[in-house]
């Protein structure tokens, strides 16, 4: 690379890191979202940076309720639930829907769906246990029931995993025993 070039590059990485980087610039495209009952839906929350990256709106960011962790839940139609930290950046994406709102975090695990597959994520957004599972329920003292084959069972406003087969993992996503359906 010539001199001239890489002194162009070099400039233009600058300008780019003094605006906040690519990544920070965000897309025109918000979305609505709903972070508390009472008030329903509220319009520009959710934006999309240009690097995919999804963050809260400064507005609605300072609007949200955090929890010990620095964490806050925010659904979305496209997203379902998520949680989200006090920069506004979304750490975990469609996590489930339990009892009216998100799936708390067990163990300091969550579970997640990324293309129809059940994984676990961590508070900081780390995949934990990737996505492999056609179901899983929450950690309890180390350890959860996942299954493959399975498949989701609604009656009424509740659902449940039935069929398949099952076992019980540990935090590291090994398989410690198998397990009977719940």
């Amino acid at each position: 690379m010539s001199q001239p070039l890489k002194s162009a590059s070099l400039l233009l990485a600058v300008a780019m890191f003094l605006q906040g980087g690519p990544q920070l610039q965000p897309r025109a495209i918000t979305q609505p979202c709903l972070f508390d009952l009472e008030r329903g839906e509220v319009p520009d929350c959710l934006t999309e940076g240009t690097d995919g990256g999804l963050y809260v709106t400064p507005q609605i960011r300072k609007q949200l309720t955090y929890d010990s962790h620095g964490l806050a839940a925010i659904r979305t139609q496209n997203y379902n639930w998520m949680y989200v930290d006090r920069r506004g950046w979304v750490v975990v994406r469609d996590v489930p829907t339990y009892d009216n709102g998100p799936e708390p975090f067990n163990d300091g695990l969550v579970r997640f769906v990324r293309d129809g597959k059940y994984g676990y994520a961590d508070r900081k957004g780390r995949i934990a246990i990737a996505p492999t599972y056609d179901g899983a329920l929450p950690f309890d003292d180390g350890h959860a029931r996942v299954c493959n084959g399975c498949r989701i069972k609604s009656e009424g406003e509740h659902s449940q995993f039935v069929g398949g087969n099952w076992m019980i993992i540990n935090r590291k996503g090994n398989g410690v025993a198998t397990a009977e359906p719940k």
